[in-house]
């Protein structure tokens, strides 16, 4: 099937849901978003019944949040893209990275995409589905073809359009608000489970005491192997690591990483959603590059990262630069028995350091 840009596109395109963009709920009290986001809006305006608010992120992203006047609780979410960082609340899916054919290939084909057409003259296509749980949400995710490419090919192929639009924008909302704002064209077609995008959690012992402290996670005796599978990201394999029992991030295995790396962007986001606090700060030390330079970076303690059916706890990270990595480094690798990778199945495995005795 050919594509006509300009009058008519349409193409197969996968959706996800997650429970929060920047530690934001759909249902959540409005007066909780500034203090999760750690600053002031850079505007709000009233719209009819509902108030708006917007922030431009550190990283350039922008969020905008939709609450009801009358009550306060936030009916739309939308995280836009700014260009620099790629990650997303989403594990596994990345702004400017992530194509459509990526996404049919983690969450299969959906129906009834739809598409704008921008100021700049790229081509922003949406497609939206109702997460299956007890309270009604709809995401939607967003992917854009450059303007340069709308203006030097007037027709494209499904498969191409896979190909070149890439992940621009989520949004979550609650079904009646999104539906008054796009009309019937944003009722989902399907439902879409949970544990689609967010791994599944693992089920968990009662806790034990007052204390509050989590309990090991069941599923994986002690020293028993524990198989993770990984993701391929233009032939970088990506491990999904639990920070803080809060946020699912995607981290680069790397064993000649001393300690585990945060970039500057992720870690503020970490931050201001409460998954770090002042009180996990280590100081700065110094390190010394491959090419023999020297950079500071400030040390900070992570509580827990859960991988698999394993948790470490009191791994020491490090702060990097914005254009930097996540990985997965020696500080958490060095506390466990053992860890080998199946390059053929695409699995790290992982042992308890019990396994090894």
């Amino acid at each position: 099937m050919r594509l006509l840009i300009g009058a008519a596109l349409a193409c197969s395109i996968g959706t996800a849901h997650s429970q929060s963009l920047s530690g934001i709920r759909v249902g959540d009290d409005s007066v909780v978003v500034t203090g999760r986001i750690g600053f002031a809006p850079t505007t709000m305006e009233r719209s009819g019944p509902f108030t708006i608010a917007k922030w431009v992120l550190g990283d350039r992203n922008t969020l905008h949040v939709a609450a009801r006047s009358s009550d306060g609780k936030i009916v739309y979410i939308e995280c836009d893209w700014g260009g620099d960082a790629a990650y997303s609340d989403f594990p596994g899916f990345h702004f400017g990275k992530t194509t459509l054919r990526d996404i049919h290939a983690k969450l299969g084909g959906a129906e009834d995409e739809w598409y704008t057409q921008q100021r700049d003259g790229s081509i922003l296509l949406k497609t939206s589905y109702e997460v299956d749980t007890a309270d009604r949400v709809i995401v939607a995710f967003g992917t854009k073809i450059p303007s340069s490419t709308v203006r030097t090919r007037t027709h494209l192929k499904s498969s191409e359009v896979e190909s070149i639009a890439v992940l621009n924008a989520i949004i979550l909302a609650e079904p009646e608000y999104l539906l008054d704002i796009w009309g019937p064209r944003a009722r989902p077609a399907h439902k879409i489970a949970v544990d689609l995008l967010q791994p599944k959690q693992q089920e968990r012992r009662p806790e034990v005491g007052g204390g509050g402290t989590r309990a090991p996670l069941v599923g994986s005796a002690p020293g028993k192997a524990d198989e993770v599978e990984l993701t391929d990201h233009g032939g970088t394999f990506l491990v999904p690591v639990h920070v803080n029992g809060k946020l699912i991030l995607d981290f680069v295995l790397d064993s000649g990483a001393s300690e585990v790396q945060i970039p500057d962007d992720v870690f503020r986001t970490l931050y201001r959603t409460g998954t770090v606090s002042k009180a996990d700060f280590l100081g700065t030390e110094t390190y010394i590059l491959a090419d023999g330079s020297k950079v500071p970076s400030d040390r900070f303690m992570l509580h827990t990262l859960e991988v698999g059916n394993h948790t470490v706890n009191n791994v020491t990270a490090t702060v990097g630069s914005v254009n930097s990595t996540l990985l997965l480094g020696q500080s958490f690798l060095s506390k466990l028995g053992s860890w080998t990778l199946d390059n053929e199945r695409h699995i790290l495995v992982l042992s308890d350091k019990s396994a090894t005795k």
